[in-house]
């Protein structure tokens, strides 16, 4: 993986990112369901909304509702 990261910064010219390659991780163990109501909390219901349109097929693959993250929106009443 490192080695591949390396080539990818290499050949975008991400010069910025070669020496931090090695040190990427996960810095938490948080699972997507549990990381959602936090990340959802900072968009508008317009914006979930959108979101919710472009990935449309990933939230029926993936058996999500979007109705379970609407009153998470910053501007829910």
């Amino acid at each position: 993986m490192v080695r591949d990261s390396r080539f990818i910064i290499t050949l975008s010219s991400l010069n910025e990112l070669q020496k931090s390659t090695s040190e990427w991780r996960h810095l938490r163990n948080v699972s997507s369901t549990q990381a959602a109501p936090e990340y959802y909390s900072q968009l508008t219901a317009k914006q979930m909304l959108d979101l919710h349109r472009s990935y449309r097929d990933d939230f029926d693959l993936f058996g999500y509702d979007i109705d379970e993250y609407l009153p998470l929106a910053k501007d829910a009443g």
